[in-house]
């Protein structure tokens, strides 16, 4: 247990630059104002078939719809809602480093994972602004509970460890959110 404590500064100091820029540029996003069409161009089925291939090219294990619940999120962060649905963005966090835990390439995986998932979801977050809807990713720090609207997307459930517990990794994911103008993404809607 001391190795945790007494070199945690280590794999902290390590990761902090990608981490660091992950996080600006999600602090830095902007929601662009969606087209006044954009809404009425697709089906529900076929917006959520397009952003669920989109995750998928850019890099993201599993993305879910739910619907915003405020009592998800935040009070203080009540005004940063842009929309009625969130997506739920999870990344797999690597096999080998998380048997190690608790160990300097354990956290070093959690925190390059929380990285990587951040640099990915602005991706996503940016190709939907161009298909003409209002998209902003919240940093993983807490302004949501992402565990709680996970499972109401379907990607798993709550496990007894209070994490959510997916079908193909376990508890080795690391989960954001992205709020989301869209009344067209159908509601619960899993890969």
């Amino acid at each position: 247990m001391g190795f945790v404590y007494h070199q945690s500064w280590y794999y902290r100091l390590k990761s902090a630059p990608r981490l660091l820029r992950a996080a600006r540029a999600v602090e830095s996003e902007t929601p662009e104002p969606g087209l006044e069409d954009a809404e009425g161009a697709r089906s529900p089925e076929r917006l959520t078939r397009q952003v669920h291939a989109q995750a998928e090219a850019v890099g993201l294990s599993r993305i879910g719809v739910a619907a915003w619940d405020p009592k998800y999120t935040f009070e203080p962060y009540h005004d940063e809602i842009i929309g009625d649905r969130i997506i739920v963005c999870v990344l797999e966090q690597d096999w080998e480093a998380t048997q190690q835990i608790p160990s300097e390439a354990g956290a070093m995986a959690q925190l390059t994972t929380y990285a990587v998932l951040m640099e990915r979801a602005l991706k996503l977050a940016a190709w939907i602004r161009e298909m003409g809807f209002r998209a902003k990713v919240h940093p993983p720090e807490g302004r949501s509970l992402v565990l709680h609207y996970a499972v109401d997307a379907g990607m798993g459930q709550l496990g007894l460890n209070g994490q959510v517990l997916t079908l193909t990794a376990g508890s080795r994911c690391r989960g954001l959110s992205q709020f989301c103008r869209s009344a067209r993404c159908s509601d619960r809607v899993t890969r």
